[in-house]
């Protein structure tokens, strides 16, 4: 079987990285990195196939699963492991993206900035 992030037999899920560990690391973000960030940002993840919106254009940070229809400036590309790996610490987001591990279409600096909210612990 091929495990992914998602996978019973992991304990850490991808999902509580976006929609509980972003948001709660959000709420507690600088003033300067919640202004770089009000915009829409997806994060489309390959081994599951979902895609995610995380939007900071409202006061308050929102993570939902979308549609693929649905677009934004910024689209981070990535696999569940790599996501997994850079929210455990294991992988430093600006190596993966260098190395190929994570590709960004359209604007960068957002994604950049996001990594620095998903590498917190």
């Amino acid at each position: 079987m091929n495990e992914t992030a998602e996978s019973p037999k992991n304990p850490w899920q991808v999902s509580d990285l976006l929609e509980k560990t972003l948001v709660q690391n959000a709420n507690r973000a600088s003033e300067k990195l919640r202004a770089l960030l009000a915009t829409k940002i997806i994060i489309e993840l390959t081994e599951t196939k979902r895609r995610y919106l995380i939007d900071w254009t409202a006061k308050e940070m929102s993570v939902k699963l979308i549609t693929p229809d649905i677009t934004a400036e910024t689209q981070i590309v990535m696999s569940d492991r790599t996501l997994g790996s850079i929210g455990r610490g294991e992988l430093n987001p600006q190596l993966a993206f260098v190395s190929g591990a994570i590709y960004v279409k359209g604007k960068t600096e957002p994604a950049m900035y996001l990594f620095n909210l998903l590498a917190r612990s």
